[in-house]
């Protein structure tokens, strides 16, 4: 504190009509002592005091996420507080400009709306924070509130993509990837252009073949926003490639016959023809064009197609025909081995099919007639029922006697006479031993005996045709009974007689 003056003066009113000032020295010097003050609260003089925020400001309308192109709006309150806060809204660590802000104060509360006319994909992700601050920050501190923009935007395909990209023919692994950009993020695919073939991004082919190539889209879509697509033409280039398995093929066909091989070629670029060259079977080669045979050839997009047609063929046209092709990339070739087979002539084949037919029809019907044979069901045996050779009386007796008699004068041998019926009758002489077929006799299929009756049978047989050995024609009904009686004689007991034929006696088993 300042010393108490020592002294006081006063002085007289100036002319210019200021009021009298007191003096007092102080230090020695005199100075003007000023005026006493009036009567005042405390606030009056400069005095303050500060009640700070107790909480962050509140943020509305943050919850839903906007899409690109909208307007934003966003509203900060912050409640009590004394002096009442200041609101500021921040992008990141810019502030807004007050052109994109409004103010407004309520009672004990203040609220700072904040304003963007249009959204762009690049607002995705926002830091857009409010601040509330006092007065004093030595002694209160600013309260924040903070939230991050969530911007929707359709999907973006990477603008740099080509629209035409070189894949090498035979590459082991071609891989094509497709970048897109979105909110949410896009699902993408890709697919052959006007088909339903799809497959994962990146697009890849572990092994690159001519059909590979052609025109695909990447295909990017994202909920909420319609599909996005890109056009890329995958251009398959080099060496020749002939479609169909192996170098080598082979073909076979008959003399006269036409004959047409044919090579596809794919290549890019095509290739500006296709050699044939033909190598018959000693070894020799020549090459063909379409001055001696029909070589036609046709071309197809990325495909070339050569056919070689030989009409009339014959042996001398067998062996390799080859096909080769060269573009700058290599070349390809395949070898077609022709052969020739001798055809038999129509007017042989015929007569030997017909040979043949009427053979197999021959031993069919032959086989059917054994079989039909053996199972009895044709070429019975049966007996003539013609002739009547029916007894019209009893089987004569056994000849109770027989007498031999002496030699007669004229030298005939003795006769052996046998009573038949009260009279004597000359026994024949016995035959000379000839078979039985021999004398015009015959015996049925029934017939069966044991071998040890069979030269019974056989003497029976020539005792029987005693009465008409010889004789082919003529036979009566008296000789058969002769005979008859005679078999009867020597089988009783032994054998059975069967009713006689025409022109034998048939003998059934016994």
């Amino acid at each position: 504190m300042p010393p108490v003056p020592k002294y006081v003066y006063k002085t007289g009113t100036i002319d210019s009509g200021v009021e009298d000032l007191e003096l007092q020295e102080m230090y020695g010097t005199l100075k003007p002592r000023p005026p006493p003050r009036m009567e005042k609260k405390w606030e009056s003089v400069g005095l303050s005091y500060s009640v700070p925020v107790h909480q962050p400001p509140t943020l509305r309308r943050t919850e839903v996420p906007v899409q690109a192109g909208q307007q934003l709006e966003l509203s900060c309150t912050s409640p009590g507080g004394h002096p009442l806060p200041q609101l500021t809204w921040y992008n990141g660590t810019e502030a807004f400009t007050e052109q994109d802000v409004n103010f407004e104060e309520r009672e004990s509360q203040v609220e700072l709306d904040l304003t963007i006319r249009r959204l762009t994909k690049w607002d995705n992700g926002m830091n857009l924070t409010c601040r509330a601050s006092q007065p004093f920050p030595e002694i209160t501190s600013a309260q924040e509130s903070w939230t991050i923009l969530q911007v929707h935007y359709p999907p973006l395909i990477d603008p740099s993509m080509d629209d035409k990209v070189t894949a090498l023919s035979e590459d082991d692994d071609f891989s094509l990837n497709c970048l897109v950009d979105g909110n949410p993020k896009p699902k993408v695919t890709w697919r052959r252009k006007n088909t339903k073939l799809y497959w994962k991004n990146p697009l890849r082919f572990h092994r690159v073949r001519y059909d590979v190539e052609g025109m695909y889209q990447c295909v990017a879509t994202s909920d909420g926003f319609l599909e996005k697509t890109k056009d890329v033409f995958i251009d398959v280039v080099g060496k020749p490639y002939m479609e169909g398995e192996g170098d080598t093929a082979m073909v076979s066909a008959d003399t006269g016959e036409t004959v047409r091989l044919a090579c596809t070629v794919a290549a890019d670029p095509l290739p500006s023809r296709v050699q044939w060259t033909w190598r018959n079977n000693y070894g020799f080669e020549t090459e063909l064009d379409s001055a001696d045979f029909r070589i036609v050839t046709t071309r197809r997009n990325q495909e070339m197609t050569s056919s070689l047609t030989i009409q009339n063929v014959a042996v001398k046209d067998g062996g390799s025909y080859i096909c080769e092709t060269t573009n700058m990339f290599g070349t390809v070739k395949r070898n077609i081995h022709l052969e020739i087979k001798e055809s038999i002539p129509k007017t042989v084949m015929i007569p030997a099919i017909t040979g043949g037919v009427v053979l197999l029809v021959t031993v069919a019907v032959v086989v059917t007639i054994v079989i039909c044979k053996r199972k009895g069901w044709i070429c019975k045996s049966y007996q003539d029922d013609s002739l009547d050779l029916s007894a019209s009386r009893p089987m004569p007796p056994v000849p109770k006697y027989v007498y031999k008699t002496g030699t007669i004068d004229s030298g005939v041998e003795d006769l052996e006479l046998q009573e038949m019926y009260g009279t004597l009758k000359p026994r024949p002489p016995p035959r000379m031993e000839k078979k039985w077929e021999s004398v015009g006799l015959s015996y049925s299929d029934y017939m069966t005996h044991s071998p040890s009756k069979h030269v019974q049978v056989g003497r029976v047989f020539n005792i029987v045709n005693f009465s008409y050995a010889g004789r082919t024609s003529g036979v009566t009904k008296s000789d058969l009974w002769a005979d008859h009686t005679l078999l009867h004689q020597h089988l009783l007991g032994t054998l059975y007689a069967s009713q006689p034929a025409a022109s034998g006696v048939s003998v059934l088993a016994w």
